[in-house]
């Protein structure tokens, strides 16, 4: 399956649920510091301990699903949508991010 298509989906995912549950702006900190810390086993570490619950069931559910290869591209694609204040008003506008 593409990628850019696997990220997208997540990433449309976790921008509705952070809406939903009405912590947009700490999900998206959130996501940012992952982005910074992710190949720094250390930093990654400290980071996913200060997660929010929102954030860590989300981090379950791409582990659950064996994506985490796309966790990095996941995170990019969220910040992007939450930077450019993206839309989504069906699944077929969340494949224009990638």
């Amino acid at each position: 399956m593409n990628a850019g298509l696997i990220a997208t989906r997540y990433a449309h995912t976790l921008l509705l649920y952070s809406r939903e549950e009405g912590v947009e702006e700490q999900t998206y900190a959130q996501a940012r510091s992952l982005i910074a810390a992710l190949g720094k086993e250390d930093r990654l570490e400290a980071c996913v301990g200060s997660l929010s619950p929102q954030m860590k069931n989300f981090i379950m559910l791409v582990i659950r699903n064996k994506r985490t290869a796309y966790l990095s591209r996941i995170l990019h694609a969220y910040s992007e949508a939450v930077e450019k204040r993206y839309r989504f008003f069906s699944f077929g506008d969340a494949m224009l991010i990638i």
